[in-house]
């Protein structure tokens, strides 16, 4: 799968593009808002088709990417809806402890049977103090 994340932060605009990548997530305070497109991943045929999507970013806001085995976990044990709930439920400030609960929330959900690999990205957009 191919999922990038390019942040501009100058206009706060973040750009996904993404080929087949797992639902990223954008957290602004209790709302949690899902990036997720209905490409192919990469291999499946000869040419590479991305699609992307642009989203404005605040001071406060967090983006959140998963590797398709968090996803993978959560499906098999019924537990994918419940991940926007409980990332909006967060109240970590701080993008590694966040990331780290994720973690903790998916080998969890799945009975700790990790079958494919997992890794959690979360990025934190904080103002610049004067």
């Amino acid at each position: 799968t191919l999922d990038i994340c390019s942040l501009d932060l100058y206009n706060g605009v973040c750009e996904f593009r993404k080929a087949g990548g797992a639902t990223s997530y954008i957290k602004s305070g209790r709302f949690v808002e899902e990036v997720e497109t209905k490409t192919l991943p990469l291999g499946i045929f000869g040419s590479v088709e991305t699609e992307s999507v642009k989203k404005e970013l605040s001071a406060g806001d967090y983006v959140i990417l998963l590797t398709d085995g968090i996803r993978n976990a959560l499906v098999e044990s019924g537990n994918e809806e419940l991940l926007s709930c409980y990332i909006s439920e967060l109240q970590e400030k701080n993008p590694t402890q966040m990331a780290r609960m994720i973690m903790q929330f998916a080998i969890h959900a799945c009975g700790g049977r990790v079958e494919d690999d997992m890794l959690v990205v979360v990025v934190g957009i904080f103002a610049q103090s004067r």
